[in-house]
């Protein structure tokens, strides 16, 4: 086998088979990835284009994007979203940290000769956008859904924005995971929103008002009773410098999101305009551009909050309204900065439960913590490898490529002449180790490695298709500001 390969010669039919499976022409469901480094203009016969059909997709649909900046990675993911727009046949949510996935996605549906009725599906959240905001109450309690577990959901999408790297002493503990989540409980039964979150942590008289409410009405849920004796336990250590440890972190996060008079509007508002149980029924398209050059990371909290407010109300659909419940796709451009451990671990090990793929984007795993790192590289579906640092690459290499010693680095003539009574020369394990890092480290823009997890022979060397800007001519800028308005 030539240096240029790289499935070892047992796995060839495997990998053969799997070429045609995801060569087949781009049906409802699929996703296009690109075209084979390996195919040539003299080989018609040798499939050019793959996909990931939508029977894989079903099975796991989850992938990681990984690779540094200007590799191409937002332009394949755009090709994703817009293939998902035209299929209609899920819901899908775009979470972007620059801004730029979200723009090529809105001007392409702007653009699209059926921009009229796809814009009636979409839905933009943009604080940095002059003309009004559709806003987002995550304390709205949803349909059939306790107490428990929405306040679960905003304790976890607290939690992601405190994914810190590995080694450094985290503020989160479990204390202030359970104060926010009574408070938000209490939050809810009240039907106030973050805005007086702060206000409840600090001010005694405030929270007991709060509390008198939710005891007159003790009955009438059961979440109540357990809610009514937290905080008669928190209110002997809401005085005391313990309490201000616990908190502090809860309000170094919420404050600032909340000054922020860009953000404020979209989370303050006590009846939501965007109802995310709609979102996955209708099959609605939801874009939120969170552009951290403009808001710092002040709109990382909205991005996480809609991340589990998503899982949510998915599961709320999964135990009451199965029959409506629709498949989600969740875009994330810098994954790590709206999703934690727990909520990766539960979406991808119940896929079918939820019925949402993450497909994320990474420039790096290195500044995770080892145990998130592992559940995000073990447990999705498909891993895509643009150009990486030296140390992913150590990391990654091993994971999408075989190595069994039979790889060949040169013949002789005698080889070839004379088969059974010589062999060539292989390449060192360690070698050929070697090599497939320095592939992963060396690929050209827009070129990436696309591996099956778990497969045998599921990689694939791709070039992502082009996804070019759509002519500002024919951008119509009236439906971009509708798909902003609520």
């Amino acid at each position: 086998m030539s240096k240029e390969e790289y499935i070892p010669s047992q796995y060839k039919n495997q990998h053969n088979k799997m070429v045609r499976e995801w060569s087949k022409p781009l049906k409802r469901g699929s996703v296009p990835l690109g075209t084979r480094t390996e195919w040539r203009v003299w080989k018609p016969w040798v499939p050019k284009t793959m996909s990931i059909p939508p029977e894989s997709r079903e099975s796991n649909p989850h992938m990681i994007v990984l690779g540094g900046s200007d590799k191409g990675k937002s332009r394949l993911l755009a090709n994703m979203v817009c293939r998902d727009i035209e299929s209609a046949d899920r819901a899908v949510v775009v979470i972007d940290s620059d801004g730029e996935l979200t723009d090529l996605v809105s001007k392409w549906v702007a653009s699209h000769q059926k921009g009229q009725d796809i814009s009636q599906r979409v839905m933009i959240i943009d604080p940095t956008y002059k003309g009004g905001a559709i806003s987002y109450n995550p304390l709205e309690p949803l349909d059939n859904v306790n107490f428990i577990d929405a306040a679960s959901a905003i304790v976890h999408g607290f939690k992601a924005i405190y994914t810190e790297p590995q080694g450094s002493q985290s503020q989160w503990s479990q204390q202030t995971a359970n104060i926010l989540r009574n408070a938000a409980m209490l939050l809810m039964a009240n039907n106030k929103t973050l805005t007086d979150l702060p206000t409840l942590l600090q001010d005694n008289d405030f929270r007991d008002i709060l509390l008198e409410t939710v005891e007159r009405r003790r009955n009438k849920r059961t979440e109540y009773a357990t809610l009514i004796d937290s905080w008669g336990q928190y209110k002997k250590l809401a005085r005391t410098d313990q309490w201000i440890t616990w908190v502090e972190p809860i309000l170094n996060r919420v404050t600032p999101t909340l000054s922020d008079p860009r953000i404020r509007p979209i989370l303050t508002k006590p009846v939501s305009d965007l109802r995310l149980q709609d979102l996955i029924v209708n099959k609605q398209i939801l874009l939120i551009r969170i552009p951290q050059g403009q808001l710092d990371q002040n709109g990382n909290l909205l991005g996480s909050l809609i991340v589990t407010g998503i899982k949510q109300a998915a599961m709320s659909l999964a135990d009451y309204d199965e029959d409506s419940q629709q498949p989600c796709s969740i875009y994330l451009d810098e994954m790590n900065n709206f999703i934690e451990k727990e909520t990766i671990e539960a979406l991808t090990q119940e896929t079918d439960k939820f019925k949402i793929g993450i497909i994320g984007c990474c420039k790096t795993l290195q500044h995770l913590p080892e145990d998130f790192r592992n559940q995000i590289i073990i447990n999705v579906g498909t891993l895509l490898a643009f150009a990486l640092a030296k140390k992913d690459a150590d990391m990654i290499g091993p994971q999408i490529f075989r190595v069994d010693g039979r790889k060949i680095k040169h013949r002789t003539i005698g080889n070839f002449f004379n088969q059974v009574n010589t062999s060539p020369t292989f390449e060192l394990i360690s070698d050929e180790e070697k090599l497939n890092i320095d592939r992963v480290v060396g690929q050209e823009q827009r070129n990436f490695f696309c591996y099956r997890v778990g497969s045998v022979a599921g990689t694939f060397n791709l070039k992502s298709h082009d996804f070019p800007d759509p002519p500002k001519a024919k951008v119509r800028k009236k439906l971009i500001d509708e798909m902003h308005c609520p």
